[in-house]
């Protein structure tokens, strides 16, 4: 279906990752689907068709009412939860700064670490100069990109992890699969760093998983949980470019709410 034949107050933008607006088929009722579907007026007889194709056209907008969409944006190092609805939800986020101060605040934006660290496995790459292969960046999904990601099921790490902090989002599909990637978390933690379980711990680059403030993911799992029992939450990885030059800890500083990495 053309989005030009909808009217514009029912047309919204649920593919994030650039390229051609799709339809928020979400925000459309089934009168308003009909509406948009023609292009002249139908005859007598074509009225049972379009009732029933109508139906189970309505049926299936139906179940993409619980699809909820995290987006990582590459490029600017964050993530954000989309509803069914094309809007960006909010996150609650609590925890103490470096500096001990308490932090409470919404957020619709939380940042990320994408990057990987400089590391050459013993058996090399599974596919041969893939960039996205495994130890190297987290592929990119969408559309046009091989699909979405599957998100869960959330862990809550059972005993104290330098390396994951406290909770684990696993992440499969066809991104993963067509990169011959397995294992790709979001998490927190970083045993490298100064105190990897505090609440804003920085930034420690990965082998390939997609790093988090424990505060910020934390707020992440519990948006997520807080969901109804029948959502479908997916993700997409856009924006920017393979990074494979990373390094294990680079120099931050605490600025403005968040670690800001230093120049030079």
């Amino acid at each position: 279906m053309d989005s030009k034949s909808i009217p514009n107050e029912t047309v919204g933008v649920w593919e994030c990752g650039g390229g051609s607006p799709t339809v928020d088929f979400s925000r459309l009722t089934c009168l308003e689907w009909a509406k948009g579907s023609e292009v002249r007026p139908l005859p007598l007889a074509a009225l049972l068709p379009l009732v029933l194709v109508t139906a189970s056209s309505c049926a299936a907008l139906e179940s993409q009412k619980s699809v909820y969409l995290i987006r990582i944006d590459r490029e600017e190092q964050r993530l954000c939860l989309i509803s069914p609805h094309g809007k960006r939800m909010s996150f609650e986020i609590e925890g103490k700064d470096p500096q001990g101060k308490i932090i409470r605040e919404s957020r619709e934006w939380l940042p990320v670490c994408t990057k990987a660290v400089r590391f050459v496995s013993a058996e090399g790459p599974v596919i041969p100069n893939d960039p996205y292969g495994r130890y190297c960046e987290i592929p990119p999904a969408g559309r046009d990109s091989g699909g979405y990601y599957h998100v869960g099921p959330i862990q809550d790490v059972p005993s104290v992890s330098l390396d994951f902090g406290f909770y684990k989002i696993r992440l499969t599909g066809p991104p993963a699969d067509m990169h011959g990637r397995s294992g790709l978390l979001i998490h927190g933690g970083g045993k490298k760093l100064p105190d990897p379980l505090a609440d804003f711990q920085g930034w420690q680059c990965t082998h390939g998983c997609v790093r988090m403030q424990n505060a910020h993911l934390k707020a992440l799992v519990q948006a997520l949980r807080s969901l109804p029992d029948n959502s479908d939450v997916r993700l997409v990885v856009t924006g920017g470019k393979c990074r494979r030059n990373g390094v294990v800890a680079e120099t931050y500083r605490w600025e403005g709410g968040e670690w800001r990495m230093v120049d030079g």
